[in-house]
């Protein structure tokens, strides 16, 4: 029955793919990369061979060279991506290799930045897009990048996918797991595929327990299913975050000693935000816009010049003056960084139904959050800082200002929530070493390594 549904899945997604492909080409109207490397979707990637570690070989008696195991990673975009990332420097150092993939070309400009910053000459680090989730595109796909394991980021179920990896005796695993109410019962209509499928991964790290209890609910077995945490909230930041979000710091308090940040916001988010601003009509105070798509970055930049602010774009910030009001960060992967310049941050996402984003890369800078009551895709987290006063909810523009007027005015209230957000962030569980331990064991247990492939 499952092979049954699994062809009428296949030749539905085979059928789709001339949508697919005219989607790409319609969005790459204002983003010209979504219709570059289209052929990388057909599994049209060049084959990676095995690296040979010199100085390793002459140490092995049979005078063959040193195995790296190695990993493909699927991160659909940005956020999947920024959520990895700690666990992929964990891995690299550790000796693996990886072949990072994702779906949208914003998660792929980030994953060429993490690339040239840690492999630039592409050892141990390979990155295309996915391909479809066909067995054929899959098959080859494979056999091109040859890997040890597959690891899936939060909620990444493709039927053929998974099939393909077991007819291989490649092991599978979806760590970060997390799984809504919402999207575990639409999950469920597809009955025997879903289960069948969900059955396949030989690893399973949930988030959550809520998460792990719905996941066992669609057929995942309960020897591969573990609870470790969520691995965003393991953040590390550097200390060249640190430099320059002190730097940024620096820039902007000269001229505005207040710093608010709307964080991932989202179409008409960033009216509500300035509009709060106009209206709390508070000296001194410089917002800063992240808009959550690049493409948008330009047409945010433009509505604040039409509402009679003075915006400046993120990359010309050293050209900051006194009578700029408005930063709109127009550049990607720094806004871990920029929350360390902030005084009060508000988490995009939540004020317009779209459920809200982590806000666990600004608690662990010790900030108070504000959140929209739309934050269901975060809500554990979010529920967990409200209860610690560490967030606080607003319902609408006119709560979005108060909140604003508020924290200007309280310091002590502001020092009291960021410091209860920071304290949630150090009582987390390490779930990144427990990841890379469960990925380890999975790697030395499901399957022997192929080394002579």
């Amino acid at each position: 029955m499952e092979v049954l549904l699994r062809g009428v899945y296949s030749l539905v997604t085979l059928l789709c793919l001339p949508l697919l492909i005219g989607y790409f080409f319609f969005r790459s109207i204002k983003a010209p990369h979504y219709r570059r490397r289209i052929a990388e979707r057909f599994a049209f990637v060049p084959v990676w061979q095995r690296n040979e570690d010199k100085k390793d070989a002459e140490q092995t008696n049979n005078n063959q060279s040193a195995y790296r195991p190695r990993i493909w990673l699927h991160t659909v975009s940005v956020g999947e991506f920024l959520g990895a990332k700690h666990l992929c420097r964990e891995l690299l150092s550790s000796g693996y290799e990886l072949y990072l993939t994702s779906t949208t070309p914003t998660g792929s400009e980030q994953i060429m930045r993490f690339a040239n910053e840690h492999d630039p000459q592409r050892v141990a680090i390979r990155h295309s897009y996915m391909p479809y989730d066909l067995g054929l595109l899959i098959r080859r796909f494979l056999q091109r990048i040859k890997p040890d394991i597959t690891l899936f980021m939060e909620t990444e179920i493709w039927p053929n996918t998974l099939a393909e990896l077991a007819h291989q005796s490649v092991p599978s695993g979806l760590i970060n797991a997390r799984l809504s109410e919402r999207s575990a019962k639409s999950y469920a209509r597809f009955g025997v595929l879903i289960r069948e499928t969900i059955a396949r991964f030989d690893l399973i790290a949930v988030a959550e327990q809520p998460d792990l209890l719905r996941l066992q609910g669609l057929g995942a077995r309960p020897d591969t299913v573990h609870l470790t945490g969520n691995i965003k909230s393991t953040i590390r930041l550097t200390e060249l975050q640190k430099r320059q979000a002190r730097q940024l710091r620096a820039k902007c308090g000269y001229f505005r000693p207040f710093c608010i940040i709307a964080a991932s916001t989202h179409e008409n988010e960033e009216d509500l935000v300035l509009n709060a601003a106009r209206k709390t009509q508070l000296p001194h105070t410089l917002i800063i816009l992240v808009p959550r798509h690049p493409e948008r970055f330009e047409s945010v930049y433009a509505r604040c010049r039409q509402q009679g602010f003075s915006p400046l774009r993120y990359t010309d910030i050293e050209r900051l003056e006194a009578r700029h009001d408005v930063i709109v960060v127009n550049q990607l992967g720094v806004l871990a960084m920029l929350y360390g310049a902030a005084d009060l941050a508000f988490i995009g996402g939540s004020l317009v139904p779209v459920g809200g984003h982590n806000s666990l890369e600004a608690a662990v800078w010790g900030l108070p959050l504000l959140t929209g009551p739309h934050y269901h895709n975060f809500a554990s987290v979010s529920e967990a800082l409200i209860a610690r006063n560490a967030i606080r909810v607003v319902q609408s523009e006119q709560e979005l200002v108060e909140q604003f007027r508020h924290f200007y005015h309280n310091v002590e209230d502001r020092f009291n929530a960021g410091a209860a957000a920071l304290k949630y962030m150090e009582e987390q569980p390490d779930a990144l070493n427990a990841t890379q331990l469960l990925i380890e064991r999975t790697l030395n247990t499901a399957a022997c390594p192929k080394r002579l492939r």
